[in-house]
């Protein structure tokens, strides 16, 4: 992007990428985009290998894998073998619940038979470190007890 120098493209980019109202850089604990839990927030934001700036090619990699994973003649090729569980917190910044619905179609329609979707309604990106973690941790749980005695 002409003018924008590569630091300031990626510190910009998630701010405009994303539509929610939450906090990006840990200026505020209670209103993160990690999680609803403060002191999980906190220890984040005080490790230095969690708040490194992503580079332009780290983009490009990530949106190249979104990209594959995307495409139905990928999707295709796990239909067999595969078993999908999803469980997005809505209130996450990469995740709506429009988009949530999109994707279980995508596979639906490529014909995995075995989808689970369970959207999480207040939590945040990282469900295993939210405030309701137990409940999270109990649907995965009971997810993966059903199919190992299919097994």
């Amino acid at each position: 992007v002409a003018g924008i120098t590569e630091v300031n493209w990626c510190r910009n980019f998630p701010t405009a990428s994303h539509t929610t109202n939450l906090n990006l850089y840990g200026k505020d604990y209670t209103n993160s985009w990690l999680t609803k839990d403060v002191e999980h927030v906190k220890k984040y934001y005080s490790d230095p290998r969690c708040t490194f700036l992503f580079t332009l090619n780290g983009y490009y990699g990530l949106m190249e894998a979104v990209y594959f994973d995307n495409q139905m003649d990928n999707i295709k090729k796990c239909r067999k073998i595969c078993r999908f569980s999803w469980f997005p917190g809505q209130m996450t910044r990469l995740v709506t619940s429009v988009k949530g619905k999109k994707v279980y179609h995508m596979y639906k329609d490529a014909g995995v038979d075995d989808l689970t979707y369970r959207l999480y309604e207040t939590d945040r990106h990282e469900i295993l470190n939210e405030t309701d973690r137990d409940q999270v941790y109990a649907d995965i749980c009971a997810w993966m007890s059903v199919r190992i005695a299919q097994i």
